[in-house]
């Protein structure tokens, strides 16, 4: 038995391969990965709010690390990292969460009527059952959505 052995444009073509394969993966998952971990983790806890009213200052600086400097080891700046890596390596995630983040805001906004999604947000379909929509106040929506929308400007 002889093996040939695999020259090193060989190998890379296949490591690109398999970067592709798992890039196409992301890609296919994204929206779910955004829908119900991204966004739940982005959400605005009750303690922040409380932060908000308490330390206005405080609360400033940990959204500007969210959204800029990510060194803070919390679940929301974990997440606000990965939404980066996400929109700058995975075609159409940073339209795909711009579109949905909009579209939170004005149901959030005009109707908060699960009934009026398949009518009146069409794009929220494939969202109707998520935390982000069902378990998530209006107003920590519309907060969420421009969080998101922030993070990668």
């Amino acid at each position: 038995f002889f093996f040939k052995q695999k020259t090193a444009y060989e190998m890379l073509r296949s490591l690109v391969g398999s970067e592709m394969c798992i890039r196409d993966r992301f890609a296919d998952a994204k929206k779910r990965l955004i829908a119900d971990v991204i966004f739940p983790l982005m959400r605005t806890s009750s303690d922040e709010l409380n932060l908000m009213s308490d330390g206005p200052d405080e609360f400033t600086q940990l959204a500007l690390d969210t959204c800029d400097k990510q060194t803070s080891e919390t679940y929301k700046t974990t997440a606000a990292s990965f939404l980066e890596i996400l929109c700058d390596h995975i075609d159409g995630s940073l339209t795909y969460v711009g579109m949905i983040a909009c579209h939170l805001i004005s149901f959030s906004i005009l109707s908060n009527k699960l009934e009026d999604i398949p009518t009146q947000y069409p794009t929220l379909t494939e969202l109707q059952n998520s935390v982000i929509v069902t378990k998530t106040a209006p107003e920590i929506r519309v907060e969420t959505s421009l969080l998101l929308s922030l993070i990668h400007i």
